[in-house]
């Protein structure tokens, strides 16, 4: 009877563990199941018939070429950068050939995405170009597409005073056209500049202004991101509980709504904080939405997530004294941040070859011109006639070809000149990445035997104290009682 009440509060704490963790939502298809989106079979027949209408050259089907090569190009802009610059470049010229501004206009605008993430220069050029363009076609979506997009490359230029003007000036032609979604696109973009900067309360109407628009439209995947980002807001203006509900609140409407797993990354790393700052003294829960944004973020494959997110739990394991789960975190984060610096340096090679591309493209445009005016001239000679102009003709020829043999070696020189630069910055970026990481690795290494040192050091002190009392003791036991008042024996 006397270990009933032992065991009966032992069930009754599992049992209410198991309800509260009951009552938060359901994360496990971030834990290895695929994703809500488009399944790895559907996505692939849906890039093969993209390509197939894309290698079309059929002059009737040369709209319906550039549509698709503007849709792969999106696809491809994740994981095959050079790929989706080429796409997308095709499409330009299509476009121009066929002297349609819509297409032309849309395929640059495919184009600046893929150029936002590498060359903001590149970028802001075909963002003017675009304006130029709408402008002259006198379309006002266009127009308002293109203020969008010139603030975005301002955005990610950090001009955000020339952002924040360009944004204003498309949410007014938005408006003013009623297209109620992009409007609520542009207004989204210019609450997380907001938000970026720490003027909380104007993100916080703008939001709301958001939320209103998503609402009417019944748009629930992106009200749930809305919803989230004001949580972050709510936060950092001190309202910590209903920071907590509202981030709460856009999981479960990102889970009921099937959104793309990597953004519920953000609600969940903010729970996680909100609990360890919070209530430090009961972890679980900080551990708990912790796990989901780390399983979110792996499964995403974004490196520099995961190694946030576990240096956050390393943090926390630590305070809950579980070292091991520690270390380990802290291994897994090192082992995530060599990932990224990995996949960091592939993408900057990948914007060194689209760079190094895009001008060996120029230097061929230009080649074929020079054919082209090589040509023209040639036929002109052809059609004199008399001697003389046979004559003049001979060694305007000559001339010509000595020429053509000084350029072409210039530019064999220019090219090799280029090449050996950019392999000699791909180099010294590599070198300088794998010092970085040796750097600290040897840092990290050496504080982890600083904190053994001192750890094993403490643990023997007090065992050398543990020992000496078991001596002293012993040694009474052993000398017995005092000679005084032992019994006489004659």
């Amino acid at each position: 009877m006397s270990r009933f009440p032992a065991a009966f509060f032992y069930g009754m704490g599992i049992l209410m563990f198991l309800i509260l963790f009951s009552s938060l939502p359901n994360y496990a298809w971030a834990q290895g199941a695929p994703k809500p989106s488009f399944q790895t079979k559907q996505r692939q027949d849906y890039k093969d018939s993209l390509t197939r209408v894309a290698s079309d050259t059929r002059k009737p089907q040369r709209a319906e070429r550039i549509r698709a090569l503007n849709k792969l190009a999106v696809e491809c802009s994740s994981k095959e950068i050079v790929a989706a610059d080429s796409l997308a470049r095709l499409a330009v010229n299509l476009s121009e050939k066929l002297k349609s501004p819509y297409w032309l206009f849309t395929s640059l605008g495919t184009l600046g995405n893929q150029q936002l993430t590498h060359s903001t220069a590149d970028a802001l050029t075909i963002a003017q170009r675009q304006l130029a363009i709408a402008k002259a076609y006198g379309n006002p979506k266009m127009r308002y597409s293109a203020n969008y997009f010139l603030g975005k490359v301002y955005h990610s230029a950090n001009n955000r005073k020339s952002a924040l003007g360009q944004y204003l000036l498309a949410e007014s032609l938005a408006q003013q056209a009623g297209d109620s979604s992009y409007l609520a696109v542009i207004l989204n973009s210019h609450a997380n500049l907001l938000n970026e900067d720490l003027r909380d309360e104007e993100a916080e109407k703008i939001y709301i202004r958001v939320a209103e628009i998503y609402t009417k439209l019944k748009d629930k995947r992106n009200l749930a991101v809305v919803t989230s980002n004001f949580g972050a807001v709510r936060f950092r203006l001190g309202e910590l509980s209903l920071a907590r509900n509202y981030w709460l609140k856009a999981l479960k409407m990102m889970e009921r709504e099937k959104v793309d797993s990597l953004e519920m990354y953000s609600p969940l790393l903010s729970l996680s904080l909100y609990y360890w700052y919070n209530k430090p003294e009961k972890p679980d829960s900080a551990i708990y939405f912790g796990e989901a944004a780390y399983d979110v973020a792996e499964a995403a494959m974004n490196y520099d997530k995961v190694r946030d997110v576990l240096i956050h739990l390393a943090t926390v394991y630590n305070s809950k004294k579980d070292l091991v789960a520690a270390l380990d975190c802290q291994t897994e984060a090192m082992e995530a941040e060599k990932n990224y610096q990995k996949i960091a340096n592939q993408e900057e090679y990948n914007r060194n070859l689209v760079r190094f591309q895009t001008q060996r493209q120029t230097l061929k445009a230009a080649e074929e011109k020079r054919r082209a005016s090589r040509r023209e001239l040639e036929r002109n000679i052809a059609l004199g006639g008399g001697a003389a102009i046979v004559i003049l003709g001979g060694l305007l020829f000559y001339s010509y070809r000595r020429r053509a043999a000084l350029e072409a070696k210039a530019r064999k020189a220019t090219e090799a000149l280029a090449e050996k630069r950019l392999q000699e910055a791909i180099n010294t970026l590599q070198v300088r990445t794998l010092e970085a990481f040796v750097e600290g690795q040897e840092e990290e290494r050496g504080r982890l035997a600083k904190e053994l040192h001192d750890q094993i050091n403490t643990a023997l002190g007090i065992l050398k104290v543990n020992i000496s009392a078991l001596e002293n003791r012993m040694t009474e036991r052993l000398n017995g009682p005092n000679d005084d008042t032992a019994p006489q024996f004659a």
